[in-house]
């Protein structure tokens, strides 16, 4: 079957994969997302938040097309890991996010030992292994944690992260890197699927365990793809493909830490994409365009960057401040009227962060 074949029936198997879940789950009334009770919610109607299964579904479909050894084995062990803890939550909505949280460092402690060139010792410097180890740890639970955190409108993760997939594609094709071309490509063409039935409409969402599996596979392949590309590709190339997700999840937890003295993993109103939907957007899918069409020029560029650290670097200082700017400016911006949406603020009023 020619390569491009293969990826069709990624799709479609995720695409069928998924109708099924949206099908099932409301025939049985599992794992569905109910809003009453719900503050942050912007839905108006329960839904399944299963989409991981979906998404899931098309990787293992591609995993199997394009040959066992396309990519080592015991990387399927190590995504389906986070998957299936999230899964656990999408169908309990039982279990706290510290626990979440420790076990995701415990499956980023086994991936270290079961596949090999995943620990990263270059970030500009050379680290030695105390530092490099738990570095390494904290990377691939931050971001797992980090997507799941922006993961609150249409089509808003899914598209963050099939932008990630899609630069890592093009670098590893760029450095013959087959396996990560093709488990990129996969994971593209498995968010694809999902995304026809997730956006613009959300009949269904993405869920802890699709969030927890691409952001811990866009790890996963970051790492391989800097540790084998002997030192052309630079450490801050993943990390500029990430920037809305690291950043966003960076600034929560100082604005809860810090200026409010509450949980680093307390749920608020007050992530980015949450603001541009009270002040700017209005509309679940819009909040999502304007995001993404944010982050698509810093992802082109951090494509064209991927060998220059300082350019990379510099690229991160530029998305911070405008990200820092922009919050700022949708903060203290008044709104005229609000009519009949208990998501935005009264006449007039600011949103405070202390």
């Amino acid at each position: 079957m020619h390569f491009g074949h293969k990826l069709i029936v990624v799709f479609l198997v995720s695409l069928v994969s998924t109708y099924l879940v949206i099908w099932l789950a409301r025939l049985l009334s599992f794992g569905i997302d109910a809003v009453k009770g719900k503050k942050h919610c912007t839905h108006k109607r329960a839904v399944p938040r299963l989409g991981g299964l979906g998404i899931f579904a098309g990787f293992a479909a591609g995993y199997y097309l394009f040959g066992l050894d396309f990519i080592a084995s015991t990387l399927m062990i190590c995504v389906a890991l986070p998957f299936l803890l999230g899964l656990v939550e999408d169908v309990t909505q039982r279990l706290s996010a510290n626990f979440r949280f420790l076990m995701m460092a415990l499956f980023s402690l086994t991936a270290l030992f079961l596949v090999g060139d995943l620990i990263v010792y270059d970030i500009g410097v050379d680290l030695p292994v105390y530092a490099a180890v738990p570095l390494t740890i904290l990377a691939f639970t931050g971001l797992a944690n980090a997507i799941n955190l922006i993961d609150g409108f249409n089509g808003l993760a899914a598209g963050i992260s099939a932008m990630a997939f899609a630069g890592l594609a093009m670098v590893s094709y760029l450095h013959f890197r087959q396996g990560v071309f093709a488990t990129s490509l996969t994971m593209l063409f498995s968010i694809a699927g999902f995304v026809v039935f997730n956006f613009p409409g959300g009949r269904i969402f993405l869920g802890d365990g699709g969030a927890y599996f691409m952001g811990f596979m866009l790890a996963l392949l970051s790492a391989l793809l800097i540790n084998r590309g002997i030192g052309i590709i630079s450490p801050w190339f993943p990390v500029a493909l990430l920037l809305y997700p690291i950043t966003d999840t960076l600034f929560a937890i100082y604005r809860r830490r810090v200026l409010k003295g509450r949980k680093a993993f307390a749920a608020d109103l007050l992530h980015m994409h949450s603001l541009v939907y009270k002040r700017v957007a209005r509309k679940n899918h819009l909040t999502s365009i304007y995001v993404l069409l944010f982050n698509l020029p810093f992802t082109v560029f951090a494509v064209l960057l991927y060998r220059n650290t300082v350019g990379l670097i510099v690229l991160c200082g530029f998305y911070v401040m405008g990200y820092v700017t922009l919050y700022m400016a949708i903060v203290n911006f008044r709104i005229k009227k609000v009519v009949g949406n208990p998501m935005l603020p009264a006449d007039g009023e600011g949103i405070k962060l202390l």
